[in-house]
Protein backbone atom coordinates (compact mmCIF):
# COMPACT_ATOMS: atom_id res chain seq x y z
CA UNK A 1 0.00 0.00 0.00
CA UNK A 2 2.80 2.45 0.80
CA UNK A 3 5.70 3.60 -1.33
CA UNK A 4 8.16 0.73 -1.51
CA UNK A 5 11.21 2.92 -2.09
CA UNK A 6 10.81 4.45 1.34
CA UNK A 7 10.77 1.00 2.99
CA UNK A 8 7.83 1.97 5.14
CA UNK A 9 5.34 -0.77 5.74
CA UNK A 10 1.90 -1.07 4.27
CA UNK A 11 -1.31 -0.49 6.15
CA UNK A 12 -2.46 -4.02 5.44
CA UNK A 13 -5.68 -3.57 7.37
CA UNK A 14 -6.87 -1.23 4.65
CA UNK A 15 -7.23 -4.36 2.50
CA UNK A 16 -6.09 -2.52 -0.62
CA UNK A 17 -8.97 -0.08 -0.36
CA UNK A 18 -9.29 1.66 -3.69
CA UNK A 19 -10.89 4.94 -4.43
CA UNK A 20 -13.11 7.63 -3.34
CA UNK A 21 -13.71 9.58 -6.54
CA UNK A 22 -15.77 12.72 -6.68
CA UNK A 23 -18.19 13.90 -9.29
CA UNK A 24 -16.57 17.32 -9.13
CA UNK A 25 -13.59 16.00 -11.03
CA UNK A 26 -11.70 15.68 -7.76
CA UNK A 27 -10.43 12.31 -6.83
CA UNK A 28 -8.58 10.71 -4.01
CA UNK A 29 -7.01 7.41 -4.70
CA UNK A 30 -5.23 4.96 -2.51
CA UNK A 31 -2.33 3.11 -4.12
CA UNK A 32 -2.57 -0.42 -5.38
CA UNK A 33 0.37 -2.71 -5.95
CA UNK A 34 2.36 -2.48 -9.15
CA UNK A 35 2.19 -5.51 -11.44
CA UNK A 36 4.33 -8.47 -10.48
CA UNK A 37 7.89 -7.77 -11.51
CA UNK A 38 7.56 -4.00 -11.61
CA UNK A 39 10.74 -2.50 -10.22
CA UNK A 40 11.28 0.47 -7.94
CA UNK A 41 13.97 3.08 -8.62
CA UNK A 42 15.73 5.60 -6.38
CA UNK A 43 13.77 8.84 -6.18
CA UNK A 44 15.33 11.87 -7.86
CA UNK A 45 16.84 14.50 -5.57
CA UNK A 46 14.70 17.43 -4.44
CA UNK A 47 14.59 20.16 -7.01
CA UNK A 48 16.29 18.04 -9.65
CA UNK A 49 14.82 18.16 -13.13
CA UNK A 50 14.28 14.94 -15.02
CA UNK A 51 13.93 15.38 -18.75
CA UNK A 52 11.99 12.71 -20.56
CA UNK A 53 12.25 11.93 -24.25
CA UNK A 54 10.54 9.48 -26.55
CA UNK A 55 12.17 8.71 -29.86
CA UNK A 56 10.17 9.86 -32.85
CA UNK A 57 10.58 6.40 -34.30
CA UNK A 58 9.22 4.78 -31.16
CA UNK A 59 5.87 3.00 -31.30
CA UNK A 60 4.77 5.37 -28.56
CA UNK A 61 6.20 8.66 -29.78
CA UNK A 62 4.79 11.91 -28.43
CA UNK A 63 1.41 12.56 -30.06
CA UNK A 64 0.91 8.96 -31.13
CA UNK A 65 -2.28 7.08 -30.36
CA UNK A 66 -2.40 4.48 -27.60
CA UNK A 67 -5.14 1.97 -26.84
CA UNK A 68 -7.29 2.46 -23.74
CA UNK A 69 -6.45 -1.09 -22.63
CA UNK A 70 -2.90 0.08 -21.89
CA UNK A 71 -4.09 2.36 -19.06
CA UNK A 72 -3.78 1.37 -15.42
CA UNK A 73 -4.97 4.72 -13.97
CA UNK A 74 -6.89 7.71 -15.25
CA UNK A 75 -8.07 11.06 -13.91
CA UNK A 76 -10.73 13.29 -15.47
CA UNK A 77 -10.10 17.04 -15.34
CA UNK A 78 -13.37 17.86 -17.07
CA UNK A 79 -16.19 15.87 -18.66
CA UNK A 80 -14.04 15.32 -21.75
CA UNK A 81 -10.41 16.04 -20.82
CA UNK A 82 -8.37 13.66 -18.75
CA UNK A 83 -4.90 12.23 -18.16
CA UNK A 84 -3.70 8.75 -17.38
CA UNK A 85 -0.88 6.29 -16.78
CA UNK A 86 0.02 3.64 -19.35
CA UNK A 87 2.77 1.30 -18.07
CA UNK A 88 4.68 -0.48 -20.81
CA UNK A 89 5.94 -3.78 -19.41
CA UNK A 90 7.56 -7.00 -20.50
CA UNK A 91 5.50 -10.20 -20.63
CA UNK A 92 6.80 -11.02 -17.16
CA UNK A 93 5.52 -7.70 -15.82
CA UNK A 94 8.82 -5.81 -15.56
CA UNK A 95 8.27 -2.09 -16.09
CA UNK A 96 10.00 -0.74 -19.20
CA UNK A 97 8.53 2.76 -19.21
CA UNK A 98 5.44 4.45 -17.83
CA UNK A 99 3.78 6.76 -20.33
CA UNK A 100 1.85 9.92 -19.46
CA UNK A 101 -1.23 10.00 -21.71
CA UNK A 102 -4.24 12.25 -22.26
CA UNK A 103 -7.72 12.28 -23.76
CA UNK A 104 -9.93 15.08 -25.06
CA UNK A 105 -13.06 13.04 -25.85
CA UNK A 106 -14.09 11.48 -22.55
CA UNK A 107 -11.63 8.55 -22.85
CA UNK A 108 -12.77 7.40 -26.30
CA UNK A 109 -9.25 8.03 -27.66
CA UNK A 110 -5.86 8.48 -26.00
CA UNK A 111 -2.58 10.03 -27.12
CA UNK A 112 0.90 9.99 -25.62
CA UNK A 113 1.89 13.28 -23.95
CA UNK A 114 5.28 12.11 -22.72
CA UNK A 115 6.80 9.66 -20.25
CA UNK A 116 7.23 9.61 -16.51
CA UNK A 117 10.87 9.76 -15.37
CA UNK A 118 12.37 6.32 -14.82
CA UNK A 119 13.25 7.24 -11.24
CA UNK A 120 9.57 7.37 -10.30
CA UNK A 121 9.15 3.70 -11.12
CA UNK A 122 5.56 2.51 -11.38
CA UNK A 123 3.19 5.54 -11.07
CA UNK A 124 0.40 4.79 -8.61
CA UNK A 125 -1.71 7.91 -8.99
CA UNK A 126 -1.87 11.47 -10.31
CA UNK A 127 -3.37 14.85 -9.41
CA UNK A 128 -3.53 17.30 -12.33
CA UNK A 129 -5.16 20.74 -12.51
CA UNK A 130 -4.68 20.91 -16.30
CA UNK A 131 -3.35 18.33 -18.78
CA UNK A 132 0.02 20.06 -18.46
CA UNK A 133 0.35 20.76 -14.74
CA UNK A 134 0.19 18.31 -11.89
CA UNK A 135 1.76 15.73 -9.60
CA UNK A 136 2.43 12.02 -9.77
CA UNK A 137 3.37 9.56 -7.04
CA UNK A 138 5.15 6.33 -7.88
CA UNK A 139 7.11 3.54 -6.30
CA UNK A 140 10.24 5.69 -6.45
CA UNK A 141 9.02 9.11 -5.36
CA UNK A 142 6.77 12.10 -6.03
CA UNK A 143 7.26 14.45 -8.99
CA UNK A 144 5.70 17.57 -10.54
CA UNK A 145 5.45 18.83 -14.13
CA UNK A 146 4.11 22.05 -15.61
CA UNK A 147 4.75 21.21 -19.26
CA UNK A 148 2.88 17.99 -19.90
CA UNK A 149 5.68 15.71 -18.79
CA UNK A 150 8.54 17.18 -20.84
CA UNK A 151 10.33 17.75 -17.53
CA UNK A 152 9.62 16.57 -13.99
CA UNK A 153 10.82 17.99 -10.66
CA UNK A 154 11.15 16.04 -7.43
CA UNK A 155 8.71 16.89 -4.60
CA UNK A 156 9.43 16.69 -0.87
CA UNK A 157 6.92 14.62 1.11
CA UNK A 158 6.97 14.02 4.85
CA UNK A 159 6.45 10.27 5.27
CA UNK A 160 5.74 7.54 2.74
CA UNK A 161 2.94 8.66 0.35
CA UNK A 162 -0.28 6.71 0.62
CA UNK A 163 -2.69 8.87 -1.40
CA UNK A 164 -3.03 11.96 -3.57
CA UNK A 165 -5.88 14.44 -4.05
CA UNK A 166 -6.52 17.76 -5.74
CA UNK A 167 -9.25 20.40 -5.56
CA UNK A 168 -8.65 23.72 -7.23
CA UNK A 169 -5.06 24.75 -6.61
CA UNK A 170 -4.58 22.76 -3.39
CA UNK A 171 -3.02 19.30 -3.46
CA UNK A 172 -3.10 16.80 -0.59
CA UNK A 173 -0.68 13.93 -0.13
CA UNK A 174 -1.54 11.47 2.62
CA UNK A 175 1.52 9.71 4.05
CA UNK A 176 2.69 7.35 6.75
CA UNK A 177 5.43 8.63 9.06
CA UNK A 178 7.40 6.34 11.34
CA UNK A 179 10.09 3.69 11.49
CA UNK A 180 8.06 0.82 12.86
CA UNK A 181 5.01 0.73 10.61
CA UNK A 182 5.08 -3.07 10.48
CA UNK A 183 4.00 -3.02 14.11
CA UNK A 184 1.35 -0.35 13.47
CA UNK A 185 3.49 2.33 15.09
CA UNK A 186 2.97 4.83 12.31
CA UNK A 187 1.51 8.30 12.24
CA UNK A 188 -0.76 9.31 9.36
CA UNK A 189 -0.03 12.84 8.16
CA UNK A 190 -1.44 15.20 5.55
CA UNK A 191 1.01 17.11 3.36
CA UNK A 192 -0.69 20.15 1.75
CA UNK A 193 0.72 22.01 -1.29
CA UNK A 194 -0.24 24.92 -3.45
CA UNK A 195 -0.19 23.89 -7.09
CA UNK A 196 3.37 24.10 -8.36
CA UNK A 197 5.05 23.91 -4.95
CA UNK A 198 7.78 21.35 -4.37
CA UNK A 199 7.61 21.69 -0.58
CA UNK A 200 4.48 21.27 1.55
CA UNK A 201 2.96 24.44 2.95
CA UNK A 202 1.80 22.43 5.98
CA UNK A 203 2.10 18.93 7.44
CA UNK A 204 -0.57 17.94 9.95
CA UNK A 205 -1.54 14.76 11.79
CA UNK A 206 -4.70 12.99 10.68
CA UNK A 207 -7.38 12.41 13.32
CA UNK A 208 -7.66 8.71 12.35
CA UNK A 209 -4.69 6.46 11.62
CA UNK A 210 -5.13 5.07 8.12
CA UNK A 211 -8.15 7.23 7.32
CA UNK A 212 -9.44 7.62 3.78
CA UNK A 213 -9.07 11.25 2.67
CA UNK A 214 -11.35 12.99 0.20
CA UNK A 215 -10.84 16.61 -0.85
CA UNK A 216 -14.06 18.31 -1.99
CA UNK A 217 -12.80 21.88 -2.32
CA UNK A 218 -9.46 23.71 -2.01
CA UNK A 219 -8.23 22.59 1.42
CA UNK A 220 -11.70 21.26 2.30
CA UNK A 221 -12.47 17.60 2.83
CA UNK A 222 -13.04 14.53 4.96
CA UNK A 223 -11.01 11.91 6.80
CA UNK A 224 -13.16 8.81 7.08
CA UNK A 225 -12.65 5.58 9.00
CA UNK A 226 -9.33 3.87 9.63
CA UNK A 227 -7.35 0.90 8.43
CA UNK A 228 -9.10 -1.68 10.60
CA UNK A 229 -12.80 -1.07 9.82
CA UNK A 230 -13.23 1.35 12.69
CA UNK A 231 -12.57 5.04 13.16
CA UNK A 232 -14.89 7.99 12.80
CA UNK A 233 -15.62 10.82 10.38
CA UNK A 234 -13.89 14.20 10.47
CA UNK A 235 -14.14 17.35 8.36
CA UNK A 236 -11.60 20.13 7.72
CA UNK A 237 -11.72 23.47 5.94
CA UNK A 238 -8.03 24.33 6.32
CA UNK A 239 -6.06 21.30 5.07
CA UNK A 240 -6.05 19.60 8.44
CA UNK A 241 -5.03 22.49 10.69
CA UNK A 242 -8.28 21.75 12.54
CA UNK A 243 -10.75 18.85 12.27
CA UNK A 244 -14.42 18.77 13.24
CA UNK A 245 -16.05 15.50 14.25
CA UNK A 246 -19.04 14.37 12.15
CA UNK A 247 -21.71 12.01 13.50
CA UNK A 248 -20.96 8.38 12.62
CA UNK A 249 -24.02 6.42 11.38
CA UNK A 250 -22.34 3.03 11.82
CA UNK A 251 -22.64 3.15 15.63
CA UNK A 252 -21.50 -0.26 16.93
CA UNK A 253 -20.63 -1.45 13.41
CA UNK A 254 -17.47 -0.50 11.56
CA UNK A 255 -16.86 1.79 8.59
CA UNK A 256 -15.78 -0.38 5.67
CA UNK A 257 -16.07 2.10 2.83
CA UNK A 258 -17.23 5.55 1.79
CA UNK A 259 -18.07 7.70 -1.20
CA UNK A 260 -18.30 11.49 -1.13
CA UNK A 261 -20.16 13.72 -3.60
CA UNK A 262 -19.72 17.11 -1.95
CA UNK A 263 -19.15 18.82 1.37
CA UNK A 264 -22.71 17.90 2.36
CA UNK A 265 -23.44 14.63 0.52
CA UNK A 266 -21.66 11.60 1.99
CA UNK A 267 -22.25 7.84 1.79
CA UNK A 268 -20.94 5.42 4.42
CA UNK A 269 -20.81 1.62 4.15
CA UNK A 270 -21.13 -0.13 7.52
CA UNK A 271 -20.22 -3.72 8.39
CA UNK A 272 -21.42 -5.54 11.54
CA UNK A 273 -18.91 -5.73 14.35
CA UNK A 274 -19.37 -9.49 14.66
CA UNK A 275 -18.40 -11.31 11.43
CA UNK A 276 -20.86 -14.10 12.33
CA UNK A 277 -23.75 -11.63 12.60
CA UNK A 278 -26.77 -12.15 10.36
CA UNK A 279 -26.94 -8.39 9.83
CA UNK A 280 -25.94 -7.45 6.28
CA UNK A 281 -23.70 -4.60 5.25
CA UNK A 282 -25.66 -1.36 5.27
CA UNK A 283 -25.42 1.90 3.35
CA UNK A 284 -26.15 5.23 5.02
CA UNK A 285 -26.35 8.64 3.40
CA UNK A 286 -26.51 12.28 4.43
CA UNK A 287 -27.27 15.45 2.50
CA UNK A 288 -26.56 17.85 5.36
CA UNK A 289 -22.92 17.05 6.16
CA UNK A 290 -23.80 14.44 8.75
CA UNK A 291 -26.32 16.37 10.83
CA UNK A 292 -28.76 13.57 10.01
CA UNK A 293 -28.29 10.17 8.37
CA UNK A 294 -30.69 7.85 6.53
CA UNK A 295 -30.44 4.10 6.09
CA UNK A 296 -30.62 3.79 2.31
CA UNK A 297 -30.28 0.06 1.70
CA UNK A 298 -28.63 -3.22 2.56
CA UNK A 299 -25.54 -2.62 0.47
CA UNK A 300 -24.32 -5.28 -1.97
CA UNK A 301 -20.82 -5.10 -0.57
CA UNK A 302 -18.47 -3.46 1.88
CA UNK A 303 -17.78 -0.41 -0.28
CA UNK A 304 -14.00 -0.87 -0.32
CA UNK A 305 -13.94 0.13 -3.99
CA UNK A 306 -16.68 2.67 -4.54
CA UNK A 307 -17.51 6.12 -5.89
CA UNK A 308 -20.43 8.53 -6.11
CA UNK A 309 -21.63 10.95 -8.77
CA UNK A 310 -21.38 14.68 -8.26
CA UNK A 311 -25.09 15.07 -7.54
CA UNK A 312 -25.16 12.00 -5.28
CA UNK A 313 -27.79 10.21 -7.35
CA UNK A 314 -25.54 7.33 -8.42
CA UNK A 315 -23.15 5.07 -6.55
CA UNK A 316 -20.84 2.49 -8.04
CA UNK A 317 -19.14 -0.26 -6.08
CA UNK A 318 -17.35 -3.53 -6.72
CA UNK A 319 -18.31 -6.46 -4.54
CA UNK A 320 -15.87 -8.95 -3.07
CA UNK A 321 -16.20 -11.23 -6.09
CA UNK A 322 -15.46 -8.43 -8.57
CA UNK A 323 -19.03 -7.58 -9.60
CA UNK A 324 -19.98 -4.00 -10.41
CA UNK A 325 -23.16 -2.86 -8.67
CA UNK A 326 -24.85 0.42 -9.65
CA UNK A 327 -26.86 2.16 -6.97
CA UNK A 328 -29.55 4.43 -8.39
CA UNK A 329 -31.65 6.89 -6.39
CA UNK A 330 -28.79 7.56 -3.97
CA UNK A 331 -28.07 3.87 -3.47
CA UNK A 332 -31.61 2.81 -2.61
CA UNK A 333 -31.82 0.42 -5.56
CA UNK A 334 -28.93 -1.69 -6.87
CA UNK A 335 -28.42 -3.20 -10.33
CA UNK A 336 -25.71 -5.71 -11.24
CA UNK A 337 -23.67 -4.87 -14.38
CA UNK A 338 -22.37 -8.20 -15.66
CA UNK A 339 -20.36 -6.66 -18.50
CA UNK A 340 -17.98 -4.66 -16.28
CA UNK A 341 -14.94 -6.46 -14.87
CA UNK A 342 -12.96 -5.24 -11.89
CA UNK A 343 -9.69 -6.62 -13.24
CA UNK A 344 -6.40 -6.46 -11.33
CA UNK A 345 -7.34 -3.32 -9.44
CA UNK A 346 -7.66 0.38 -10.02
CA UNK A 347 -9.93 3.22 -9.07
CA UNK A 348 -12.95 5.05 -10.35
CA UNK A 349 -12.69 8.46 -11.95
CA UNK A 350 -15.87 10.55 -12.05
CA UNK A 351 -17.08 13.91 -13.25
CA UNK A 352 -20.41 15.73 -13.11
CA UNK A 353 -23.80 14.24 -12.40
CA UNK A 354 -23.50 10.80 -13.95
CA UNK A 355 -20.15 10.22 -15.73
CA UNK A 356 -17.72 7.60 -14.45
CA UNK A 357 -14.75 5.63 -15.73
CA UNK A 358 -13.00 2.44 -14.63
CA UNK A 359 -9.65 1.33 -16.17
CA UNK A 360 -9.07 -2.41 -16.52
CA UNK A 361 -5.54 -2.81 -17.85
CA UNK A 362 -5.38 -5.36 -20.61
CA UNK A 363 -9.07 -4.97 -21.47
CA UNK A 364 -9.82 -1.26 -21.76
CA UNK A 365 -11.61 1.60 -20.02
CA UNK A 366 -15.22 1.10 -18.96
CA UNK A 367 -17.28 4.27 -19.22
CA UNK A 368 -20.79 5.41 -18.33
CA UNK A 369 -22.26 8.75 -19.35
CA UNK A 370 -25.67 8.19 -17.77
CA UNK A 371 -24.67 6.51 -14.52
CA UNK A 372 -26.26 3.17 -15.39
CA UNK A 373 -25.16 1.84 -18.79
CA UNK A 374 -21.47 1.01 -19.26
CA UNK A 375 -19.44 0.45 -22.41
CA UNK A 376 -15.91 -0.89 -22.87
CA UNK A 377 -13.42 1.25 -24.80
CA UNK A 378 -10.67 -1.22 -25.80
Amino acid sequence: MNVAANAVCAKTAKMRRAVVALGLGVLFALPLSAPSGATAHPAPQLGSVSRTSLAETSKYAIGSSIAAKKLSRLEMISATVGVGVAPITTYSGRLIRALFVRTSDAAANWTVSNAFPSGVGYPWFTAFETPSEGYAVGSGGTVFTDNGGATWESVTVTGAPDGLAIAGNIVWIDAQKGRRCATSQCVSVLNAYRMGSLMPSSVTKLPNEGATLTEVGPGVGFAIGSGNFSGDIFFTTDSGAAWRSVANPCQSAGISGSAVSSSTAIFIFCVPGNPASSIKDELYGTTDAGVSWSLLSASPGSGLTSAASGNGQFLWTFTGDGRLEVGADRGRHWVYRRSVLEGPGGYFATFGSADAWWPDIGHGVYRTLDGVHWQLIP
